[in-house]
């Protein structure tokens, strides 16, 4: 995943970053840092919580200086246990992995759905489609072939074929339902 965040950190900052985070997901009840100012630390715990949204059970934190030292000790607040934490994120991890599973249309598959919905509905059993700035051809036969099928079947719940074909360039498919 992208951190936006942190990429705008220095090399210094990057490494207070990446040792907070790693004793937040470790759940260290302290965790030592070279002596940077207050605002500073600050600005890097809030980066850590925009760009790791499953660290979601750290929300605050104390801190002291031990200024002849040259160091800071972090202590994160945890508002869950770290076995509550696991469960939760056992069960996220479940939803995304069952929502990476569902793709969003896009536009253009929307408006050739309802292109050949409507075409079917009224009858229609044959159709040219021109393809127009596509990368893929292949690809893009593929899809609006599937498409096809999908539509057909969603309104007259019976089996059939389609044949298709394309002329020399594949910037048209033609369909056929029978």
């Amino acid at each position: 995943m992208y951190q936006y965040y942190f990429s705008l950190l220095n090399a210094e900052q990057k490494n207070i970053y990446k040792y907070l985070l790693n004793g937040i997901q470790s759940f260290s009840s302290e965790i030592k840092l070279p002596l940077r100012p207050a605002i500073e630390i600050s600005n890097i715990f809030n980066y850590i919580l925009l760009d790791n949204p499953m660290v979601f059970y750290a929300k605050s934190y104390r801190y002291t200086s031990e200024l002849n030292r040259q160091k800071v000790t972090f202590m994160p607040n945890y508002e869950y246990s770290k076995n509550s934490v696991k469960s939760n994120n056992s069960d996220i991890m479940r939803y995304l992995t069952i929502f990476d599973g569902i793709r969003v249309k896009n536009d253009i598959e929307k408006e050739l759905e309802n292109l050949i919905a409507n075409g079917l509905s009224r009858g229609k059993k044959s159709f040219i489609l021109k393809l127009v700035n596509v990368n893929n051809k292949d690809t893009a036969v593929e899809k609006v072939v599937s498409i096809a099928k999908q539509q057909y079947t969603n309104i007259y719940k019976n089996s059939f074929s389609v044949g298709y074909s394309c002329n020399k360039d594949q910037s048209a498919v033609e369909l056929n339902f029978t």
